[in-house]
């Protein structure tokens, strides 16, 4: 679990506004959904938090750790934040198995150790029967799990969520709501998940906070519903 605090951060690029003097707090273990228009600044935001930006002004702690100020940034890669991106970003080129395992080589865990994370992984997501298949043979919602599994499988205190349902159907994507609302629950990983569609955050979310022009507008405290089946 991760505790973060943002303190008046601001990001512009040129005259455009990223985020302009934001303070929020994220509690350990909560899940925060982050909605607003497109360019209201949702995604400058998390980009900020992963380390991928830095702050024109204020700061951001992790569990107290300066993590961002202006003119410097503590590395993205030691923050401890799993990312499932826009998009996705799957690597085309490489298995299910190598997408997923590719940020444990990064770390230079050894080869035992990364085979028995991403088997785990696989299971715990139940994608392990896609194990040697490349993205291009998956659909939507098993290319959504693939991401998810990458992220996870680096064991990360702070889960970042960039619109993981777009483009999914109104089924599939109930089902991963679910889905990513339980894994939550079980790892107890404080999450940061951002939508276009203030529907695909009731009823998982424990607060939305609503962007409008790089600020937040308001903040709506949500009760998680149990996804849990009876």
């Amino acid at each position: 679990m991760a505790h973060i605090e943002i303190e008046q951060v601001s990001k512009r690029y040129g005259k455009v506004v990223g985020v302009e003097d934001v303070s929020l707090q994220v509690e350990h273990g909560e899940l925060l959904g982050l909605t607003g228009a497109s360019g209201s600044g949702k995604t400058t935001l998390l980009r900020l938090i992963a380390g991928l930006e830095m702050p024109d002004t204020g700061r951001i702690t992790i569990n107290g750790t300066l993590m961002s100020r202006p003119g410097w940034l503590y590395p993205p890669w030691r923050r401890g934040v799993g990312m499932v991106f826009q998009g996705l970003a799957l690597w085309p080129h490489l298995t299910v198995f190598q997408n997923i395992e590719f940020g444990l080589s990064a770390r230079k865990i050894k080869k035992k150790e990364r085979t028995q994370r991403v088997e785990r992984i696989l299971w715990q997501m139940r994608i392990e029967r896609y194990a040697r298949r490349f993205p291009h043979q998956l659909s939507g919602g098993e290319c959504q799990r693939v991401a998810l599994a990458r992220a996870l499988v680096l064991e990360p205190e702070v889960l970042r969520l960039d619109e993981p349902l777009t483009f999914l159907d109104r089924e599939l994507k109930e089902q991963l709501r679910q889905e990513i609302h339980l894994l939550v629950l079980e790892r107890g990983i404080t999450t940061l998940f951002v939508s276009h569609d203030e529907d695909d955050l009731v009823g998982i979310v424990d607060r939305i906070v609503y962007l409008r022009a790089g600020k937040i507008e308001k903040t709506r405290v949500m009760q998680r519903k149990s996804l849990r089946p009876e």
